[in-house]
């Protein structure tokens, strides 16, 4: 404890009082205040505060994709309630009727305002597929620039898609999706996959309209593997039997029924095959960029993997491998051309 301090406040003290008369302090009398009953006594939570954390809580069910029965779970709600024993947690029910569809609106009303005041013109991509379960979806998504030079994607719609994939009913459902967003006049580009129904559909559309290139790369690969369609099967069965990462070869032997291995030299022929494909997955990630634009590098690209693949020729890969590169070659100057 420093002493000093004290000692001149005492002096100071005796400056203003009389010889005789004895310094008048106190220490370490300071009144601690008395706790208030309703420290201990939660408060009620205003609607505010309530609003705020449900618009926290819906992040993990449309960010993180939880179900939302998560809310039911005794161990989720001790622990909310423990956080804070004010706040009352939604139901499933409410969840799904009230709290989703609220931000739905919310997220359509702010994307129409974006694309009223930022969107002068766009390019579009659409997709078709079908699930497991055999249901039809096509996907409409957006990309422009705005008005301070961010690129921007807005999907404007996943349908579902069970009408026959004729180019008339697909050409129906983009312009359907154009006009609901007041886009019809605004697309100037558009770009798909390399089917002649949706490549019809958007020239229906008066859109001028390019293939894919990511989806042309696996055309040409897919052709290129068809030489070695046996040995491809073999490998899928393999996969689809443990799709697990172990081992595999020392597993093949133990279990019952297993799948025909690979000889030595298929395995041989595997490895050479990743490793002359490994340029064609780079070049796929390179093309299926979202925060900047791909269409300037596409013919550098292409290029490049055709370069690569000739100088891959003059490695001592086995006659089968070769055989799949020169198809490759082949492959992509046909599609160049």
């Amino acid at each position: 404890m420093q002493t000093k301090p004290l000692v001149m406040n005492l002096q100071l003290l005796q400056r203003f009082q009389g010889p005789n008369e004895e310094p008048q302090i106190q220490i370490g009398t300071r009144k601690r205040k008395q706790a208030n009953i309703a420290g201990y006594i939660p408060q009620k939570m205003t609607m505010d505060v309530q609003k705020k954390i449900d618009n926290s809580l819906m992040k993990i069910f449309y960010k993180d994709f939880q179900p939302f029965s998560v809310v039911e779970d005794k161990g989720f709600s001790e622990f909310v309630k423990a956080l804070n024993p004010s706040y009352k947690l939604p139901n499933r029910r409410s969840i799904s009727a009230t709290h989703i569809p609220s931000l739905h609106q919310k997220c359509l009303q702010e994307t129409k305002e974006l694309l009223a005041n930022e969107l002068i013109s766009a390019c579009l991509t659409t997709d078709c597929w079908t699930s497991r379960s055999n249901a039809g979806y096509i996907a409409i998504t957006i990309h422009f620039i705005d008005t301070t030079f961010k690129l921007r994607s807005v999907l404007l719609g996943c349908l579902n898609f069970n009408d026959h994939h004729t180019s008339h009913n697909l050409s129906t459902k983009i312009e359907e999706t154009l006009i609901n967003w007041n886009l019809q006049n605004k697309i100037i580009f558009a770009v798909s996959d390399n089917a002649n129904n949706i490549k019809r559909a958007l020239t229906l559309l008066q859109l001028r309209n390019f293939g894919c290139f990511a989806h042309t790369m696996n055309l040409i690969v897919q052709s290129a593997l068809t030489l070695e369609k046996d040995l491809i099967e073999k490998v899928k069965n393999i996969v689809s039997r443990f799709r697990r990462k172990i081992h595999i070869r020392s597993t093949l032997g133990l279990i019952d029924n297993p799948p025909e291995s690979l000889t030595s030299e298929e395995w041989t022929v595997v490895k050479e095959l990743i490793q002359i494909l490994q340029p064609f997955e780079e070049a796929t990630k390179a093309v299926s960029g979202e925060k900047y634009m791909t269409t300037s590098i596409i013919i550098i690209i292409s290029e490049g993997l055709q370069n690569v693949c000739n100088e891959m020729l003059e490695k001592e890969f086995s006659m089968q491998v070769k055989c799949v590169l020169q198809k490759l070659i082949s492959e992509m100057v046909n599609k160049d051309r």
